[in-house]
C-alpha cells in the first residue's frame, strides 16, 4: 500500500513534559521520528469542530518483519481515510498521548503480555536507561541495557494531522515479551486499542476506537490484523 503526504499537521504544547510511564515518571528529552508520511507543521489554533463521520477511518496493520537473533518482530499499525471529506485527526487523551498510534497500551492475552515500542520514537521516550539492543536469554524482552523494565513517558504535547480521502497515517513497532522473566512470546492472540478523536485541536468531535489484533504461533511467528470493535 502507499502512503501520501499528511495534509496538515498541527502541535500544541502543554506542559514542557509530562512524563507517563509504565512504571514512574520523570522528564526527558525527545528523539527523533518515523512515519510513511511527511508532514508540514503549522501553529495550532482553536477552531470550530468539523462534522465528520468516523466510519471513514478504517485501521490495518501488518507485519514488516519477523523476528531474527538481530532485531525483534516489526509489525505497522495504521489507519486510513475511507471517505470523500478530508478527516482531522489527534489522540483522544491529547495530554498524554503523544502522536497517533505512537504509544500503543500492553497486548493483552491469555497466555502473557507484549509490549510495542516505536522503531524510532517522536514524542515517546524511556526516562531510565536505553532499551536493550540484544536478546536475553534468547529473548526479545522489553527492558533497558541495565535489564530493568523500561519507564516509557512522553511528551505533553498533541499532534493533529489531517488526513485526505485515501491518505493513511501508519507507524512501524518493535514487538518484545513484556516482563523480566516468563515465557519467551507466548503462543496465542493478543489485542491492543488504540482511540482517536475526529476532531481539530481544542475542539469537541466523534472518537473512533482502533482495535488491532496480533497472534503468535508455537515457532513464534507472528501475524497481525485489524479489526472493527464494537463500541
Amino acid at each position: 500500500m502507499g502512503y501520501t503526504s499528511l495534509s496538515r499537521r498541527q502541535f500544541l504544547r502543554c506542559t514542557p513534559v509530562a512524563a507517563l510511564s509504565f512504571a514512574g515518571c520523570l522528564s526527558a528529552s525527545t528523539p527523533a521520528t518515523e512515519t510513511t508520511q511527511t508532514a508540514q507543521t503549522t501553529k495550532a489554533t482553536q477552531t470550530t469542530a468539523k462534522s465528520v463521520d468516523a466510519s471513514s477511518l478504517a485501521a490495518h496493520a501488518s507485519v514488516v518483519s519477523q523476528g531474527t537473533a538481530a532485531h525483534p518482530p516489526i509489525v505497522q499499525l495504521g489507519v486510513t481515510n475511507t471517505g470523500i471529506e478530508p478527516v482531522p485527526l489527534r489522540p483522544y487523551h491529547t495530554s498524554n498521548s503523544a502522536a497517533v498510534l505512537e504509544y500503543s497500551s500492553e497486548l493483552d492475552g491469555a497466555t502473557g503480555k507484549l509490549t510495542l515500542y516505536p522503531t524510532s520514537p517522536e514524542h515517546l521516550f524511556t526516562t531510565n536507561g536505553e532499551l536493550a539492543e540484544s536478546q536475553t536469554d534468547g529473548c526479545w524482552r522489553f527492558l533497558t541495557t541495565d535489564g530493568e523494565t523500561p519507564r516509557v513517558a512522553w511528551e505533553s504535547i498533541a499532534v493533529q494531522l489531517e488526513l485526505a480521502p485515501s491518505e493513511s497515517h501508519s507507524v512501524k513497532h518493535a514487538l518484545y515479551t513484556t516482563g523480566q522473566d516468563g515465557p519467551c512470546y507466548p503462543a496465542g492472540e493478543y489485542q491492543t486499542y488504540y482511540r482517536v478523536s475526529l476532531s481539530e485541536l481544542d475542539s469537541a468531535g466523534p472518537t473512533k476506537l482502533l482495535t488491532y489484533t496480533l497472534s503468535l504461533d508455537d515457532s513464534g511467528t507472528v501475524s497481525i490484523g485489524a479489526v472493527e470493535p464494537t463500541e
